[in-house]
């Protein structure tokens, strides 16, 4: 069985607080990417903005629980159902490593 969520009745909320959330998850990836360039020196660097890491992806959180808030917060009986974005663990391909 797959993970569905019901596509709101007012598609604007459903997509702004989407959005949010998209743009809150790209800040995090944003300062992850130089932080973690070039080996073992990067392990220093993110101990370095740990506060500001950590504070990002709070920010990231709360936009995806208010995503799941619009969400629930519109569903209706004839709603079209989508697929979530992801996989899960059974889902993974074999590495074959135990």
């Amino acid at each position: 069985m797959r993970n569905c969520l019901i596509m709101t009745s007012d598609p604007r909320t459903e997509l702004r607080a989407l959005a949010l959330w998209h743009t809150r998850r790209r800040a995090v990836d944003e300062m992850l990417e130089p932080l973690l360039e070039y080996g073992p020196v990067a392990v220093e660097r993110v101990a370095e903005r740990l506060g500001q890491v950590q504070l990002l992806v709070e920010d990231e959180q709360r936009a995806f629980q208010a995503f799941v808030d619009v969400l629930a917060d519109h569903q209706r009986s004839d709603a079209i159902v989508l697929e979530m974005f992801g996989r899960r663990a059974s889902d993974a391909p074999e590495t074959g490593e135990t």
